[in-house]
């Protein structure tokens, strides 16, 4: 009976552990799609006015009209403001990769919401 309690608690350890491991790969994958989201988003922000967000405009001129310049002429939202944050609750980041501003990264800063670190998740 003895055995049968161990071989119990050990196949409950296992399944609690596995639940935990698919909850966690499931939040990743989440946040890889809603990269994938903001990204397409942001496309189709750039064709539309000839130019993408400024950072100090960031990724809310998708959701809300943005402020300050540039300026975009056929401003439409896009997207939910809801969308532009991670499966942690932590606002995806946004920048600009070269002076044109026309390339443009958008990650996850992860769990722990630290930029920098490796739990950072980028587009897959």
């Amino acid at each position: 009976m003895l055995a049968f309690m161990a071989l119990m608690v050990a196949f409950a350890g296992f399944f609690v552990f596995e639940r935990l491991r698919i909850s966690k790969e499931r939040e990743r994958n989440c946040a890889q799609e809603g990269i994938v989201l903001v990204k397409t988003n942001l496309g189709r922000y750039r064709e539309r006015e000839g130019f993408v967000p400024s950072i100090g405009q960031g990724l809310g001129a998708l959701a809300k009209r943005p402020a300050g310049k540039p300026v975009p002429q056929q401003w439409q939202q896009l997207i939910d403001p809801s969308a532009l944050s991670d499966s942690w609750g932590h606002p995806f980041q946004y920048r600009l990769l070269d002076k044109g501003a026309s390339d443009f990264e958008v990650y996850s800063m992860g769990p722990d919401g630290q930029d920098g670190t490796e739990d950072d998740i980028y587009e897959p």
